[in-house]
């Protein structure tokens, strides 16, 4: 259902979000990204699927430059994130300076939440508006308020995270990387952290997000939400793309032994 609204939805010329050339990644002897190369379209939905271990996060960590690639080339919306050209063919890591511009238009959903103990709910939203963005504060406020409201999380601007479950801070660390005005949100495990009983209200802001067309990567082991959502599922074995394709193919007609064991698993737990 997802895909068949993009299709209708769609603009004729299509923009690529995100560009994966040929990217590896070592952690001393260990490569864990080996040659990845994909493309995600803008107004898409990518789910990363693989056991752990399989280079998946850090495949994400890689896109958003919180971890340096060793080779390749990544851009997102046509330009490099955290690089600068240096002679042909060639990249640099950029200043901090270019790297803070560069994510403004990304938003990165952690497994853990991440957000500031000492500030409310409402603080935590508008911090990066006002500290990154600049905006006043009476704006980023209004803005911040809708935000939790999105997330259902409107009469808790005021608590503390230590005053929220689990699921309630997720949803707050949703509506924080919102208040930015990405165009493209990572999400990392977003539910992994979460008790089973709070995963679906965490599941149900993204699906909505996802109704909305908001450009996401996510990395997730909630086999039948990617089957829900994703555009395209992307199975990672070994630091290789050993899947690519729409989700129904993927999970059910997965060609490698070692993914139709995975999925098979992945279903009886």
């Amino acid at each position: 259902m997802h895909a068949r609204r993009q299709q209708e939805n769609k603009h004729d010329q299509i923009a690529h979000a995100i560009t994966v050339d040929r990217v590896s990644k070592s952690f001393g002897e260990r490569r864990v990204l080996d040659e990845i190369s994909f493309v995600q379209n803008e107004g898409e939905v990518v789910c990363l699927l693989g056991a752990s271990g399989s280079g998946k996060s850090t495949l994400l960590r890689c896109i958003n430059r919180l971890e340096v690639i060793d080779s390749g080339r990544i851009e997102v919306f046509g330009d490099l994130l955290g690089y600068e050209p240096e002679g042909v063919g060639s990249i640099r890591i950029s200043g901090d300076g270019k790297l803070a511009i560069d994510r403004q238009s990304v938003g990165m959903v952690f497994q853990k939440f991440n957000l500031f103990p000492h500030k409310t709910a409402l603080e935590n939203v508008m911090e990066a508006p006002v500290c990154v963005l600049k905006k006043r504060k009476e704006d980023a406020r209004k803005d911040a308020i809708a935000e939790l409201k999105k997330v259902g999380l409107e009469d808790f601007a005021g608590h503390y995270p230590d005053q929220l479950s689990g699921g309630q801070q997720q949803r707050v660390a949703i509506a924080r990387a919102m208040a930015m005005g990405p165009r493209l949100m990572l999400l990392d495990e977003p539910t992994s952290a979460l008790d089973p009983e709070l995963v679906g209200e965490v599941l149900a802001v993204i699906r909505q997000l996802a109704e909305e067309g908001m450009t996401m990567l996510i990395v997730t082991h909630q086999i039948e939400f990617a089957r829900e959502v994703a555009d395209t599922v992307i199975y990672l074995d070994g630091g290789k793309i050993a899947e690519q394709g729409p989700a129904d193919q993927v999970i059910d007609n997965a060609k490698s032994d070692r993914a139709r064991r995975f999925f098979a698993a992945a279903r009886q737990s």
